[in-house]
């Protein structure tokens, strides 16, 4: 008894082992919600994070998706993003991190990324890249702009021109760009600026490219000059003999204006024509025709076998070196298996001019010859056979300027009663394009059709576009990528509006979707915004929360990294680790009264305390410093002043110790006092 008295005043060592304690002897250690974790962990062994694995990165419209595999070390706090627009590590930055396993790069429409992932532990180790090589994807370009771009690009095209405006220029007077009259207006006025070439004056500064006449001649300026005469050749070129160039330039001029005179003069007096034009060249070759003749020759022959019927025409005209001629060939042939009838047009024109369409520059370039052509076939077959029939046209344009050559072909056929074809081609220096419709008896009895594009650009546009306006371009297709104002362009369809009833879309790039219904199998969703959601169940792995209004909420664990909470009712509360900023009381209480309060110094008012384990200042060391009450009643103490009631005893009966304000006691076994201190009468 006496000893359990002199731990009581003077201490003893202490009989329990703190948190603290486990702590610092690494057996437990805290994260960062303080936690208990197991003591070994990857901090303190100096493991870093695993490699991720798994990434993948999803362009929409103008975010990008990024996931990878989530990870499995423990001790896991957070996933590094980082992005770059090339292919290079090193010149990639932080875009973002991730508590848990995808994350949304917003970068805007028609941009592209590589993406690398690193994992951080709670520790704040990070561990090695993903990979070396990035992950790329892409944001789709705004369709709208897209379809601007092409718009205004179909719009000035000169197709659409062609389609909307072709019939103006040839009924446009001499204001409308591009018309008829426009262009021979501008003609004549070349003609007259040559013919009005003014004289070589001594007095008079000249640039380069300044023209003039002098003693017959024509000459440019090669170098600025004043007072050197023309035949200096350090600053004048002779073009030609002004005579001649003039009278030329003017005859041809002539023969523009009175070609439509002399067009109606031939349909109207063709066999005074003939009669003027007829050679005496009998050969069937054009090319031996003499210029300015008309031939024509006509077979008729028959024998016991077949019958045959030939006509061949030919039409020759030239001056100087300026050619045309038209070849008819017509032939029906009859045997006794077959019949065959074939009608052949050849119209062929050649011009070897000097350009006098823009006199200045063919004079500046020394009237540089060249030859250009321009050939019109037509060919015409009707055949029948005792297998089949066939009947076919074909007729095809062709020009050729320098190096270039383009030609257009179309083909009409029928064959035997069961196939008809259509195919209409063009051909630029090699490269064809063109339509074609067919439609065919096959199997016997069914009849299928196909149409065929081979195009690099298909659109439908409303008609009626007036120019300088945007064309309306509801639907086009790029059949290979093109580059339009300075933009690649994919290869693909491009809608401007699109009403479907069902559609299935492998992979899709939305902007802005409105949806009345959706049945999705598997969602991977960054940010969600939901008016109203009703969830049978949801199993949520990384859940952040920026504003929840919840009527009733059954969560059977939660763990909430950071919890701004204005009001809450929790009817039972189980807390591992609570940080109260301010004042933490109860609801009844009243200072010095009811209830209990406690204060972020540390300052607590409570009525009654029960303690069920120990209770000791914060300076308490055993036999030294501080004071210490278990749950088994012992106490530690270096002084003690009452100032109230003191009653204190080691047993309620028995032997027993018992102290008081006024007087000690000790008793026997029997209750009997043996030992009295202090008021003898109490």
């Amino acid at each position: 008894l006496l000893d359990r008295m002199r731990e009581f005043v003077i201490g003893a060592e202490s009989t329990f082992t703190k948190r603290a304690d486990l702590v610092a002897a690494g057996v437990i250690s805290l994260d960062s919600r303080g936690n208990v974790v197991a003591g070994s962990t990857d901090e303190a062994s100096g493991i870093p994070p695993q490699a991720p694995t798994g990434l993948t990165a999803t362009g929409a419209m103008t975010s990008i998706l990024v996931q990878w595999d989530a990870p499995i070390y423990p001790n896991h706090a957070y996933t590094e993003i980082f992005a770059s627009g090339t292919d290079d590590l090193g010149a990639a930055v932080v875009v973002g991190t991730s508590t848990g396993a995808m994350f949304a790069h917003a970068v805007g429409a028609g941009q592209t990324r590589y993406y690398w992932i690193r994992f951080v532990s709670t520790g704040v180790l990070t561990g090695p890249f993903n990979a070396t090589a990035g992950v790329e994807a892409s944001t789709s370009d705004d369709p709208a702009w897209l379809l601007d771009v092409l718009a205004g690009e179909i719009g000035e095209d000169q197709l659409t021109s062609a389609l909307n405006s072709r019939i103006d220029l040839v009924d446009g007077d001499s204001t409308l760009p591009g018309s008829v009259n426009e262009r021979i207006a501008y003609v004549q006025g070349q003609v007259s600026d040559l013919l009005g070439t003014p004289d070589y004056n001594n007095g008079t500064t000249y640039a380069v490219d300044d023209v003039v006449k002098y003693s017959g001649g024509l000459y440019i300026c090669i170098s600025g000059t004043t007072g050197n005469l023309p035949t200096n050749t350090t600053y004048w070129t002779k073009i030609g003999d002004y005579t001649s160039l003039a009278d030329a330039v003017a005859a041809n001029s002539a023969s523009i204006s009175s070609l439509v005179t002399d067009l109606s003069a031939e349909v109207t007096d063709r066999e005074a024509l003939a009669t003027q034009l007829r050679g005496a060249e009998t050969g069937t070759d054009i090319d031996d025709v003499t210029s300015g003749l008309l031939y024509s020759e006509k077979t008729a022959r028959s024998d016991a076998d077949g019958a045959l019927a030939d006509e061949i025409s030919a039409l020759s005209a030239t001056v100087d070196d300026n050619t045309a001629d038209i070849l008819a060939e017509a032939t029906a042939r009859a045997t006794g298996d077959s019949a065959t009838a074939e009608l052949v047009y050849t119209l062929d024109s050649k011009t070897e001019i000097e350009d006098d369409a823009n006199a200045y520059a063919a004079l500046r370039n020394a009237l540089s010859t060249m030859t250009n052509r321009a050939r019109v076939d037509t060919e015409q077959v009707a055949r029948t056979t005792e297998d089949g029939a066939l009947a076919s046209s074909i007729t095809t344009l062709a020009t050729t300027v320098g190096e270039n050559t383009a030609a257009i072909e179309e083909n009409l056929a029928s064959i035997d009663g069961v196939r008809a074809i259509y195919t209409l081609k063009m051909d630029v220096n090699g490269v064809v394009s063109g339509f074609g419709l067919m439609s065919e008896v096959a199997d016997g009895d069914t009849v299928t059709s196909k149409a065929i594009l081979s195009v690099d650009q298909f659109a439908v546009i409303a008609p009626g576009r007036t120019a300088g306006t945007l064309a309306s371009v509801p639907f086009a297709v790029l059949t290979a990528p093109q580059t339009i104002n300075g933009y690649a362009f994919p290869a693909g369809v491009y809608i401007d509006g699109a009403s479907i009833n069902t559609g299935s879309i492998g992979s899709a790039q939305i902007g802005d979707a409105a949806i009345d219904t959706a049945h999705i199998a598997d969602a991977a969703i960054v940010t969600a915004l939901i008016d109203d959601a009703a969830i049978t169940s949801a199993k949520i792995e990384d859940l952040a929360v920026q504003t929840a209004h919840i009527a009733l909420g059954a969560i059977t664990t939660a763990v909430i990294d950071d919890a701004a909470i204005t009001t809450a009712k929790i009817g039972d509360a189980e807390l591992t680790y609570a940080k109260i900023e301010d004042t933490l009381e109860s609801t009844n209480y009243d200072a010095g009264v009811a209830g209990f309060r406690i204060e972020k110094s540390g300052a607590m008012e409570i009525n009654e305390l029960v303690a069920r384990g120990t209770v000791q200042s914060s300076n308490y060391s055993s036999g030294s410093a501080g004071w210490s009450i278990d749950n088994d009643g012992d106490a530690e103490f270096n002084e003690g002043t009452f100032r109230g009631t003191l009653d204190v005893r080691s047993a309620s009966s028995g032997a027993r110790l018992e102290i008081k304000n006024n007087v000690i006691k000790v008793y026997d076994s029997s209750g009997v006092v043996r030992v009295k201190i202090g008021d003898l009468t109490a």
